[in-house]
């Protein structure tokens, strides 16, 4: 296959590095050859042809990509970006004597494989790395609500995660872990104090409307395959009848909650199947019924399947379209009945309602 080599401004041809003997030379002199991909573990270079022997190869102009790109929505732009944290770097062996060390990312992704049909099973490593625990307290760290990562220093959760009744304000989180009483799992656990709680600008404790905060972190995530952002969902209507909740929280009403990240495949419900639900709990708190714009709605209409206690603030996802192995996040958390009960959905804070907001308060310099 034709190349071009950025190095020489030259046409090329992709060949196997043993196969192209400039590359070689170039390599003994410290050079890095121009990279073109890999055939197993051995690495396909662009070898230079001899100027002059064949038409040159052009680069692409990217003009017009940078152009729609810089005229694209910041949270999407972003989402592409964070979308590389999927691979990771290894050293392959380099077979050629004083040739430096040949690393190639190798795909991290954790959820390739796993279809939208799930209940109430443990996750995979790296299945969902935006997946976030919210703690109270320091000795010990009570974790009592969840989150997602959506940026290298911003948790995305509920408002009412900001703080426990019964253990005061969030004070860590808890990103890249699994499993948060085992040490064995397949997992990267970095706990991280919280700077600030930043409350969505209307939230106020006494309703259930506007349920949405960010935590900004002391310190940034590592961020890698196991803790890595999601994206933000932007529009209105979701495409799509099911969507996964995760969480750390209980499996059944009244129960403890679970050490381990569950995932379950929940139904979307409609407005007025949800409006009929809570039509009995219209009060103070929830004084407007169910509001389509900001608030979404999702359970089993024939299976004891919902998210419970411990589970409030993280993510209701559906698979992105655009970027390999990332989620968009729908929902969040917000509240419901008893956990589990047919027919009886929890409501989510709908994120697409909010993501003005997010964009200002996490990439405000960009």
């Amino acid at each position: 296959d034709q190349c071009y080599h950025t190095r020489t401004q030259a046409s090329g041809e992709a060949k196997l590095i043993s196969d192209c003997p400039s590359a070689i030379v170039d390599l003994k002199k410290g050079v890095l050859p121009s990279r073109c991909g890999f055939q197993g573990v051995r690495e396909i270079v662009c070898c230079p042809r001899p100027p002059g022997s064949e038409e040159d190869v052009k680069p692409i102009d990217d003009r017009f990509t940078e152009i729609n790109n810089r005229n694209e929505r910041l949270a999407l732009r972003k989402c592409r970006e964070y979308a590389k944290y999927v691979y990771e770097n290894v050293t392959l062996p380099v077979t050629i004597p004083g040739a430096p060390d040949v690393i190639r990312p190798v795909d991290r992704c954790g959820n390739k494989v796993i279809p939208l049909v799930v209940g109430g099973t443990l996750a995979g490593p790296r299945e969902f790395p935006h997946n976030t625990l919210v703690g109270y307290g320091n000795n010990p760290i009570e974790w009592k609500c969840g989150g997602s990562i959506i940026s290298d220093r911003y948790i995305l959760t509920a408002g009412h995660c900001l703080n426990s009744a019964e253990f005061g304000p969030a004070t860590y989180c808890l990103v890249g872990d699994l499993n948060y009483e085992s040490d064995e799992d397949d997992d990267r656990p970095q706990q991280i104090k919280i700077k600030r709680h930043i409350p969505y600008t209307t939230y106020v404790r006494k309703t259930q409307y506007n349920d949405l905060a960010l935590l900004e972190l002391e310190e940034l995530i590592k961020l890698n395959p196991y803790a890595r952002p999601a994206c933000l969902f932007t529009e209105y209507n979701t495409g799509t009848t099911k969507a996964i909740a995760t969480g750390w929280g209980a499996v059944k009403w009244m129960e403890d909650t679970s050490s381990s990240l569950l995932k379950v495949t929940l139904e979307l419900f409609t407005h007025q199947e949800c409006n009929k639900t809570f039509e009995y709990n219209i009060n103070r708190r929830l004084s407007m019924g169910i509001i389509d714009q900001s608030q979404l709605c999702a359970g089993s209409h024939s299976a004891e399947k919902d998210t419970c206690e411990g589970d409030s603030g993280g993510p209701l996802q559906i698979f992105n379209k655009n970027n390999y192995c990332m989620y968009d996040i729908i929902g969040v958390t917000s509240f419901g009945k008893a956990c589990g009960t047919v027919g009886q959905p929890g409501v989510y804070t709908r994120v697409s309602n909010y993501v003005d907001w997010i964009e200002k308060e996490v990439w405000s310099n960009e």
